[in-house]
């Protein structure tokens, strides 16, 4: 062989096995991508299942949440037109006028109380639920109907009571509520049933949420936002209102969006998975989407209220659960080569994932503050606002935080908690409660934030610790007369003074010092009586001065030292003055009867100064009383036991003595209904 060709058959090889090796080189490099582009998208495919439970899981976390507050929420509405509704049974002219079972001029005053509370109608019901006297309650189609539930309970409970929603012939929906009043008979009051929707209206969460609520037959008690989808598809009638008691929350088998209907009639089609997860008393939630009452598939969550005969639902469309890993999926197919679009995603989901996070985590943060302070846990709640302990963001120092619910906010209302606070913060007696701040958030939540006490109310103390030793109640009284003087000297009466607005705690390390709260009731001496125009009384019966039962106007410093007395006729004696059951009992020993002097209840003698001194705070005639709140501390600091009560007995005491379960803040002694016991 040629030397040439040697060369020439060398060269090929060397061609070939340099080519063999490129192919061995590319195919391993291949191989390697191919697996890395397999496990980067099998992580992908894993990693997309679980964004999409997690995504769902969330959805439903939202639905647990927006039912137990809306759960929250409803019971404290009821709760609040009940509390009214007992208001105005126990006025002293409803149950005389009442009895005579006809209208005269006591209607009129019924019919200004139910007004001004924001009833929509007003009547008297007899036993058997026959209306003697009414206006505006609207006729159901039975003669009971849906009053013998609430009358039932009413009755049961010798309370009032809130029924359940109904039509009447008038084809509009009506809710009523029911307190017992004397010779068998019951104030029946009538609620708009657009404040229950409002409620649970204002709990909506994101796009498609919606939070509802059913009675134990389906039907809607509060209204829907699908209310016209339901008309389209003749589930609701076209000259019904709204949903209430007019459609009912059941399963059509089919999307009514699409326009398709449902085979069988309204009646004869099931209930929904959580309406009847909820009505047989179950407390729950389904991240498996279901069909609700328009046939849409959900995530949602249910729960009963077998004491109100209700359930509520919060739902939200399936759709909007996994809508951001629909945009995910969509960047993934937009990505030409497998390793860079495997890579990239990863890299764009966990940025998107961080990015979520961080949004949360802010979001989670803002919620948890109200303008300079951060909640950390509510302690107390009434008809129209809770109250937080928080602490002031930059400061830390402990704080009360009351606000006011914005569904529930009206001029008179947000002009009576403005009011509460301005009078208040005008205030620096160290044995007043002292106001920080006050503002109005973003959104429309109006609060202001007061010292964090940890102690007890003196009614707290008294119902633990029995009768309080003489020289104790004198060294407490001084101090709430140190508060007294410094209101009335500028020209404020507070009209509520009791045992549960006077809260006693340690402060600076000293034991027993006493902080005079709920200034939501304080009138300025010159000022109209427009906020009280409506009433009868104010202020809270037990320890009202006898004038103020003929007027609330003629409050005054007088009618304060009156209420100083009952309050410490209860702390020596544990005991209050007069033990009336009824508005009009109160009000008959507060006019007429003499007290039993507070030795004679213990039945052993008292201190002569202390008691006279009580006895003349009760004089029926405000011109016997002493004088001032000065006087009144000038009365006790002439006692033998003035100085008696030393530090190192008070903290004696306060070792001893039993504690509450939890302690309590100043703002959770203060009243949250802005009138605990007044129709105002």
């Amino acid at each position: 062989m040629s030397l040439l060709r040697l060369r020439q058959r060398a060269t090929t090889g060397a061609t070939e096995i340099s080519r063999a090796r490129a192919r061995a080189v590319g195919l391993r490099y291949g191989a390697v991508a191919l697996v890395l582009g397999l496990s980067l998208a099998a992580a992908a495919f894993t990693g997309r299942r679980i964004l999409a439970s997690l995504l769902v899981e969330r959805t439903g976390g939202w639905a647990r949440v927006m039912c137990d507050t809306a759960r929250t929420a409803l019971e404290d509405d009821l709760a609040h037109v009940e509390a009214l509704a007992r208001t105005i049974a126990d006025a002293p002219m409803v149950r005389v006028g009442a009895s005579s079972r006809n209208a005269g001029p006591w209607t009129e005053v019924l019919a200004r109380f139910a007004e001004d509370a924001g009833f929509t109608g007003y009547g008297v019901a007899d036993d058997s639920g026959n209306l003697v006297v009414q206006h505006a309650l609207g006729e159901p189609v039975t003669p009971l109907g849906p009053r013998e539930r609430p009358l039932a309970e009413a009755r049961a409970r010798k309370t009032a009571r809130a029924g359940l929603p109904y039509r009447g012939r008038d084809g509009r929906a009506h809710q009523l509520v029911v307190a017992p009043l004397d010779d068998g008979l019951f104030l029946v009051l009538g609620v708009d049933i657009e404040r229950l929707t409002a409620t649970l209206r204002s709990l909506r969460p994101l796009f498609t949420g919606e939070v509802y609520a059913f009675d134990g037959e389906g039907w809607f008690v509060s209204g829907t936002r699908f209310a016209p989808e339901l008309r389209q598809a003749g589930l609701l009638g076209p000259h019904d209102e709204d949903a209430v008691m007019a459609a009912s929350v059941r399963d059509p088998g089919v999307d009514l969006r699409t326009g398709a209907r449902p085979a069988a009639t309204h009646r004869e089609l099931p209930l929904t998975l959580a309406a009847e997860r909820a009505r047989a008393g179950e407390t729950g939630h389904s991240f498996t989407p279901y069909r609700d009452y328009r046939g849409v598939p959900v995530i949602g969550a249910w729960t009963w209220m077998p004491d109100r005969g209700l359930g509520i639902a919060a739902e939200f469309d399936g759709h909007e659960a996994l809508y951001p890993l629909v945009a995910i999926t969509w960047s993934f197919g937009g990505l030409s080569a497998l390793v860079l679009a495997t890579t990239l995603g990863t890299v764009l989901v966990a940025a998107r994932a961080a990015r979520q996070q961080q949004r949360a985590a802010r979001a989670e943060r803002e919620a948890e503050r109200l303008g300079s302070y951060v909640l950390e846990e509510r302690i107390g709640v009434g008809g129209m606002g809770e109250v937080f302990r928080a602490s002031h963001a930059l400061l830390r120092r402990p704080t009360a935080v009351k606000t006011l619910r914005p569904e529930l906010l009206t001029p008179e209302s947000l002009e009576r908690f403005e009011r509460e606070v301005r009078l208040t913060a005008t205030l620096s007696h160290p044995n007043t409660v002292a106001i920080y701040d006050y503002g109005r958030t973003d959104g429309g939540v109006f609060y202001y934030a007061m010292e964090y006490l940890d102690g007890l109310d003196l009614e707290r103390l008294v119902s633990t610790a029995g009768p309080l030793p003489e020289e104790r109640v004198i060294h407490l009284l001084r101090q709430v007369c140190g508060s007294l003087a410094e209101a009335h000297g500028t020209g404020l009466v507070h009209r509520d003074i009791k045992p549960a607005n006077l809260f006693v705690c340690r402060r600076g390390g000293i034991p027993d010092v006493v902080k005079v709260l709920d200034f939501g009731l304080v009138k300025a001496a010159a000022e109209s009586s427009q906020l009280t125009r409506a009433s009868l009384i104010v202020g809270t019966p037990e320890n009202m001065a006898p004038e103020l039962f003929e007027s609330a106007g003629k409050a005054s410093p007088a009618s304060d030292v009156y209420a100083l007395g009952c309050t410490a006729y209860v702390l020596l004696t544990g005991q209050r003055v007069f033990a009336g059951t009824t508005v009009a009992e109160l009000c008959k020993s507060h006019l007429g009867d003499r007290p039993r002097p507070p030795s004679e209840r213990l039945g052993r003698p008292l201190d002569a100064v202390l008691e006279a001194l009580v006895l003349a705070c009760l004089a029926k005639n405000p011109k016997e009383r002493p004088g001032s709140a000065e006087e009144v501390i000038e009365w006790l600091d002439s006692s033998p036991l003035a100085h008696a009560w030393t530090r190192e007995r008070a903290e004696a005491a306060w070792s001893a003595a039993p504690r509450p379960a939890a302690p309590r803040a100043a703002a959770d002694a203060a009243a949250l209904s802005n009138a605990p016991t007044a129709v105002a």
